[in-house]
């Protein structure tokens, strides 16, 4: 269960640490952080070495000694946006912008 887990975090600043937080206390339970990292990069290579569990984003890159899993809980989601700079996209961004308009999921891990 993952009440009996280590868990290594996102630094307080991060948005996702507030959300992976809501989710173990609305399954009852605190979470017992050994490690709070700013990168998610450096939280797989300390989940790799067997310090403790993670929630992060997907990743395109797989980590050796890593097995991800998605979550099927509601709750468990979070809102980003597309942005750019300058009063006008270029073609490239443009082209990115028009799939996500398209299919909000066509860059999600289950798109694969």
């Amino acid at each position: 269960m993952l009440r009996d887990e280590t868990f290594v975090m996102l630094s307080r600043e991060s948005s996702l640490r507030v959300i992976v937080v809501q989710l173990c206390h609305d399954a009852s339970f605190e979470p017992k952080i050994a490690y709070e990292i700013a990168d998610a990069h450096t939280i797989r290579g300390l989940i790799a070495a067997g310090l403790g569990i993670s929630i992060l984003p997907y990743s395109a890159i797989s980590t050796p000694g890593i097995t991800e899993t998605g979550l099927s809980d509601p709750a468990a989601f979070r809102h980003v946006d597309a942005v750019r700079a300058g009063p006008k996209p270029t073609r490239l961004a443009a082209g990115f912008i028009d799939v996500l308009r398209q299919d909000p999921n066509a860059v999600s891990p289950q798109s694969r």
